[in-house]
């Protein structure tokens, strides 16, 4: 009866002790899940926050610029000059004036044209 009492007792310190120990493996495992997981959340933020200002740096080019400006102008392009925010399209109407318009580098839209003459 003694030995009996005597490996329950070690068997009991030994569940007692042991416990402790796998408790805390469980908590780190599911720490290190945790982690795992926000730093998939925030790669996948930074991911989309360049994917979109990516999306607004994109500028029309110089050619797509002059296409706009002829369809809308119904002129033969001349010169096209970049600037800051847009290009200046100078063209030559049909007409035989000489204008320049100004087309926006993100949209793409025309602006007002600016007769030659004017500018003088």
């Amino acid at each position: 009866m003694r030995k009996i009492g005597c490996i329950l007792l070690c068997v009991l310190t030994f569940v007692i002790d042991v416990q402790p120990a796998i408790a805390q493996q469980k908590d780190t495992q599911e720490q290190q899940q945790r982690d795992a997981q926000q730093e998939a959340q925030r790669a996948a933020q930074i991911r989309e926050l360049q994917r979109a200002r990516t999306n607004t740096q994109r500028d029309i080019s110089k050619s797509q610029a002059a296409a706009r400006a002829r369809e809308q102008m119904n002129g033969r392009v001349l010169k096209v000059e970049r600037r800051r925010d847009d290009y200046r399209v100078k063209m030559l109407q049909k007409s035989g004036r000489v204008i320049s318009v100004d087309v926006d580098k993100n949209s793409g839209q025309v602006k007002q044209p600016i007769d030659k003459k004017d500018e003088q």
